[in-house]
Parts: C-alpha cells; sequence; structure tokens
C-alpha cells in the first residue's frame, strides 16, 4: 500500500472515530439489547459450554455464532454487568466503532480497485463511513453482527479480486464445472438434512455431525473443482476468500446474494465466469436456509403468504428499493422501526410511486445498459445486495430498516463518488466530497445521541412517528422502569402519567394484550399515588385487563398475564371473590407465579379463608425465599389460621434475616417464644 494510501486510511479512521464518538458514552437500549445480552450468562465466559452455545443457538435473533464470540470476547475484556447504564457498555461500543473505521478502510481499498485515482476512492469510502444510515448499525450493540459481518465481507471481495488477477478465462472442458456444481448442490442438502431445530428455551440448533462434515467436504470439494477449471491460478486466494465468506455469514447470513454481486464485478471487467461463484453460492444457500429455520421458530416471527401476499410482497421490495436510494441522498427521519402498514396497496401514494418509480428505473438500465454500463451494473448491484432484506421472507413488523443499507448502498457510494470525479476537476471534487462527508459527520453525531438511552431513542422516535405502536409503547415501558425506579413521589408520579398517555396513544393504534395489561398496571399504581381518584383508576385498571384478556383470546396466546392484573385491580376494588377466581385462573396457567399466590392469600384472607390463605402464602415464599416481606406475610398467615408452632418458626426466621424486626419479636413473645 502506498504511503498516500495509508495516509487516507488515517484520515477515514480519525473522522470515522470523530463522527461515531457520542456512540461511547451511549448505553444498551430496551429495543433488542436487553434480551440479547442482559440476563443471558452463556457468552459471558470462554468455556467449552459457551463455544458450543454460541454456535448452536438461534436466541434472541438470526444464527450468528461469531457475532456471539465477539460478544464473549468483549464481556472478558469489560463486563457487562446486568443493567442498561453506559458505563457496562462503553467496551462493546468501542468494538463496533472500531469494526465500522476498519469497515471504512476496506471501502477505501475495494473502491481503489474499482476506480481510478486514490482521491475518488477516499471520498466513497468517507461518504460511506460517515453518513448518518450507519449509526444504527454502529451505536445499536445489538448490530453487531451488520460491522463485523461487513468486515469479513469486504474482506472476502478484496480476496477474491486479487484471486481474479491472476488467474484466466475458465477452459471448456466442462468435467470441473460439473464437478463443482454437484459439490455446491450437495453441501447445503448434506447440512440441512443433518440440522434440527431451533428448540428449546434458547432455541439450539441441533446439527449432526455427519451432516456438517459432509457439508464442510463438499464445500471443499467445490473450492478445489473450481480451481482445476483456471489451471495456474493462485488456488489460495479463493480459498481464502471463501473462507471469508463463510465467517461472514457465521457473523449474519444477510450476504448470502454475493456470488450474484460477483457476476456483476465480473462484467464490469468485461469477463464471464461462473464456475468460481459456485462455493459462494452454496454457502449463501447454507445461510439463507439456517436464517430461514431460525427465524421461522420465532413466535409470530415469520408473516404467512395468506396474510402477506406476493403482490404486497412485491410492492413492499419496490418501497424499499426506493427508500434505501432517497434516504442515501437525503438522510431525514431515521429512526429504529419504520413498521410495516395493516394495508399495501396501489392505492396509496407511496407504494404506487415506488413501483413506477422502480418500472422505469428498469426500463432505463435496459435501454442504457451499453452507454452507461457502469451506472446499471452498479444500480443492479444495490439491488442484488439489498434483495434478502426487501421483504419477500417477510420476518418482524418492519417494512424497511434503516440499518439494512449498511453494505447495499456501497456501490451507491462508489457510483456517487465517480459521478462527482466525472463531473468537476479532481481537486474540486475532493474538497466537494470531503466537505459532503464533514456534512454528513455532523449529522451522524447527532444521530448518535438519539441512541444515548432508551428514553432519548424513543422520544426521538415517537416525534418524528407519532402513529408508530410499537415506539409508543417502548417508549411507555421505559417511562416505567425509570418510573419503578425512581423514590420521589412527584416524579414517579409524573412518569407514570406520561407512561399511560403513551399506552392509551398505542392502544389506540392497536391493541395488544402485553400493552394493555402493562397500561393497566401503570393504573394500579396511579391509584396509590392519586387516593382522591384511586376507585376510577382501579376502575380503569380492571378496564383495561378485560381488554388485554379478550385481545389474548383473539391471538390465542397465553391469557396468565391479563387474568393476574384483573385479579389484582379486583382485590383492590374490594372484590375479593372474583379476584379469587382469577388469581385462581392465572396460577393453573402460571403456577410458578409468586404474585399470584401470594395475592391470592390476600384474597383467600379477606374472605375469611384462613388456612387456604397462609397455604397461598407458602407457596409464595417457597418461590421467592428472600423475601422477607413475603415471609412475614406468610407469618401473619400462620396466625391467623392457628397454626402456632409454625408461625413462631417463621417468626423467628425473619427475625434471624432482619435483626430487631419489631413484628416478629412481639409476635414471638405474645406466642410465648422462648
Amino acid at each position: 500500500m502506498s504511503a498516500k494510501s495509508l495516509v487516507a486510511c488515517a484520515l477515514l479512521v480519525a473522522a470515522t472515530s470523530w463522527a461515531f464518538a457520542p456512540a461511547l458514552e451511549a448505553g444498551l437500549v430496551n429495543w433488542d439489547d436487553a434480551p440479547l445480552l442482559l440476563g443471558n450468562p452463556h457468552f459471558r465466559a470462554l468455556g467449552a459450554d459457551n463455544l458450543a452455545w454460541c454456535f448452536t443457538t438461534n436466541h434472541a435473533g438470526p444464527y450468528q455464532p461469531l457475532t456471539w464470540l465477539s460478544y464473549a470476547l468483549d464481556h472478558a475484556l469489560w463486563p457487562l454487568g446486568e443493567s442498561l447504564d453506559a458505563a457496562h457498555a462503553q467496551g462493546f461500543h468501542r468494538t463496533n466503532v472500531l469494526l465500522h473505521a476498519l469497515n471504512a478502510c476496506a471501502v477505501f481499498a475495494l473502491a481503489r480497485r474499482l476506480l481510478a485515482g486514490i482521491g475518488v476512492a477516499f471520498v466513497a469510502a468517507l461518504v460511506f463511513a460517515l453518513h448518518p444510515l450507519r449509526v444504527e448499525s454502529v451505536a445499536w450493540v445489538t448490530e453487531r453482527r451488520d460491522v463485523l459481518y461487513t468486515a469479513l465481507l469486504l474482506s472476502s471481495v478484496l480476496a477474491w479480486l486479487r484471486w481474479r488477477e491472476t488467474c484466466g478465462e475458465a477452459p471448456r472442458p466442462r468435467a470441473p464445472a460439473l464437478v463443482a456444481a454437484l459439490a455446491a448442490c450437495a453441501a447445503p442438502v448434506a447440512l440441512l438434512a443433518g440440522t434440527r431445530g431451533p428448540v428449546g428455551e434458547w432455541l439450539r440448533f441441533e446439527f449432526e455431525p455427519w451432516g456438517v462434515l459432509i457439508a464442510a467436504l463438499a464445500l471443499g470439494a467445490c473450492v478445489a473443482a473450481s480451481l482445476r477449471a483456471f489451471p495456474g491460478s493462485r488456488g489460495r486466494w479463493l480459498a481464502l476468500s471463501v473462507a471469508l465468506f463463510v465467517l461472514s455469514l457465521l457473523a449474519k447470513a444477510s450476504g448470502m446474494t454475493l456470488a450474484f454481486a460477483l457476476v456483476g464485478l465480473d462484467l464490469l471487467a468485461g469477463r464471464r465466469s461462473w464456475i468460481d461463484k459456485l462455493p459462494f453460492l452454496a454457502a449463501g444457500v447454507m445461510a439463507g436456509a439456517l436464517a430461514y429455520m431460525g427465524q421461522a421458530a420465532q413466535p409470530q416471527a415469520i408473516a404467512s403468504w395468506s396474510e402477506h401476499t406476493l403482490a404486497e410482497r412485491a410492492l413492499q421490495a419496490c418501497h424499499g428499493l426506493v427508500f434505501y436510494a432517497r434516504v442515501s441522498l437525503w438522510p431525514s427521519r431515521l429512526v429504529p422501526i419504520h413498521e410495516i402498514p395493516a394495508e399495501i396497496t396501489l392505492g396509496l401514494p407511496r407504494f404506487a410511486f415506488a413501483a413506477a418509480l422502480v418500472l422505469v428505473a428498469v426500463c432505463a438500465a435496459l435501454a442504457l445498459r451499453r452507454r452507461f454500463p457502469r451506472t446499471v451494473l452498479a444500480v443492479a448491484l444495490y439491488a442484488c445486495l439489498v434483495g434478502p432484506m426487501l421483504g419477500f421472507a417477510q420476518c418482524g413488523p418492519q417494512l424497511v430498516a434503516d440499518r439494512y443499507s449498511y453494505v447495499p448502498t456501497i456501490p451507491l457510494a462508489l457510483l456517487g463518488a465517480a459521478g462527482l470525479f466525472r463531473m468537476l476537476e479532481p481537486r474540486n471534487a475532493l474538497f466537494c466530497g470531503s466537505l459532503a462527508g464533514l456534512g454528513l459527520g455532523l449529522l451522524a453525531r447527532e444521530q448518535c445521541h438519539v441512541w444515548r438511552d432508551s428514553e432519548s431513542l424513543w422520544n426521538w422516535t415517537v416525534s418524528v412517528a407519532p402513529r408508530s405502536a410499537i415506539a409508543q409503547t417502548a417508549l411507555a415501558e421505559t417511562l416505567k422502569e425509570r418510573a419503578f425506579a425512581t423514590l420521589d413521589a412527584s416524579e414517579r408520579r409524573a412518569l407514570f402519567e406520561r407512561a399511560s398517555a403513551s399506552y392509551a396513544l398505542a392502544m389506540e393504534l392497536e391493541t395488544v394484550p402485553r400493552t394493555a395489561c402493562n397500561a393497566a398496571v401503570v393504573q394500579l399504581e396511579l391509584a396509590q399515588l392519586d387516593t382522591a381518584g384511586a376507585a376510577a383508576r382501579r376502575e380503569r385498571a380492571l378496564e383495561l385487563a378485560r381488554l388485554a384478556l379478550d385481545a389474548s383470546e383473539r391471538a390465542r396466546t397465553s391469557s396468565a398475564q391479563p387474568r393476574l392484573v384483573a385479579g389484582l385491580a379486583l382485590y383492590h376494588l374490594g372484590r375479593a371473590h372474583e379476584a379469587m377466581r382469577e388469581l385462581a385462573a392465572h396460577l393453573e396457567l402460571e403456577p410458578s407465579s409468586a404474585v399470584g399466590w401470594s395475592h391470592l392469600g390476600l384474597a383467600l384472607s379477606e374472605l375469611g379463608r384462613s388456612r387456604e390463605a397462609a397455604s397461598a402464602w407458602g407457596r409464595a415464599v417457597s418461590l421467592r425465599a428472600d423475601d422477607v416481606a413475603l415471609r412475614w406475610q406468610w407469618t401473619r398467615a400462620l396466625e391467623r389460621a392457628g397454626e402456632t408452632a409454625a408461625a413462631r418458626e417463621q417468626a423467628g426466621e425473619v427475625l434471624r434475616r432482619v435483626q430487631g424486626h419489631p413484628g416478629a419479636i412481639e409476635m414471638l413473645h405474645r406466642l410465648g417464644a422462648r
């Protein structure tokens, strides 16, 4: 690498570090970070069992063993802890920013090979690296997979370009091609035939060793046969490229269409060959199949073809193609969730416009393919790379997602930089490109502040998309958790009021059982802080619990939580008999609920059924043995039930755990304990 190239890479690293520095001060957010990393012990060590878990799990997202391994290495260097605080997450953010800076240098190296001149390559890499569309992939710890798989994918492409320089056209004999094709077919068949899952609490794949071995051997045979078609070539570069591609797929499967992108790069160089793409195609098929199996195991993750038709998916794809190009040119309204609407038809202007624009673009590309071949190929590469994220295999509630643009828009960055240098003198183009990069970097810095914590993220999102049920619910959850952690009564009430308003907006858009349940919990908490309006708030809590119960029955999901909340509301309304029925129904569905057993004990006590109440309290204590307040309630219930010996024993246990406990001392004195 020349001195000028080294200087360019150093400038890229410095600019990237400056633009994304605010991300280093961010914490985790309650948008996948919490279920992915907090309360998850499996990635927090580097033992054999932990590594086996990393390479078999599909927990909280796609199959991503290398991403899990990177989390494990991060945790070994700077332990994560069990909270969303920034202090625990800084190391994880540092790794994301470092990987993104490396990706900027890789894009520079790629542009250096495909475009003429260091200046144009520098501008292309700078625009890619500092664009605010990158923020979601860099500032969000969950999206480590984006920056990691991209680093490996770009390295694979660079190795493949190096190999292409050492070989000529494929020879005419068909034997190597036939062997490569058969091996490419055998690899995914063997892997999928020996794979089951994911199953269990942590969604573990069950890989048969023979299936993995045969798939690896078949993929190796495919590489070897591909090399036989190019006598005299330096095979290590192709083998390295395939190995890096497989590693990128183990970080995230989004690069599965690389084989088709490599065909485009060949056409760009005036070369036609397909045999050397077969190993990439085989690996991509395997990764795509595992990704689909994994997502299908997530509850309600994959949309069926009856509820999301082919015509709707085609319109969604057109919208996605236009969306990622538009926000690359004009990055505005960047939010973590763009919800898929209830209706996708040509009658809606945005979908009609997108479909028309895609049709015009296709016709223009066909008409101008000979006059502007590089432009047409760059657009085709963009469409090829973004293809897996366009919604044909719809997974999740998003119509589009900012993070999906990370790799697919690289060809657009190269195309834009090349166009700029064609229109202007090199020095002027470098100045204008650097100025544009600086402006994008300022926008990226501002966008990084959005991801500082959960509250700032969702406040921003609802300001941009107030009709997003997911965003309103997430903001309400954030405010509710903050209220529970606040000791000041006035601040606590204000936070619960704000949470209640967000829950109300969310339920206007969509009634989800969990949302209605949590809204009811907020009303019960407000009832304790608002004595004058307590009865009305408890009635509202009961109404919300009933809504949640109806919604869970329609969705055919568990009604355990709605029945618990309904039981709590009924108890506090003084309707102990009805509360007892709801709590008993809840406990049939969720017998390990300590809250359910304790409130059943309260309801039974109100009804004068002391022995049953004591039994219910005993079950609650068995589930939460360290809760002294719960144990004290059980002790009192035992005394009311006339079980003096047991009450005396538990009072002694309370006193042992809390020295000087006044109630326990008084009870022991009253019961004549020595």
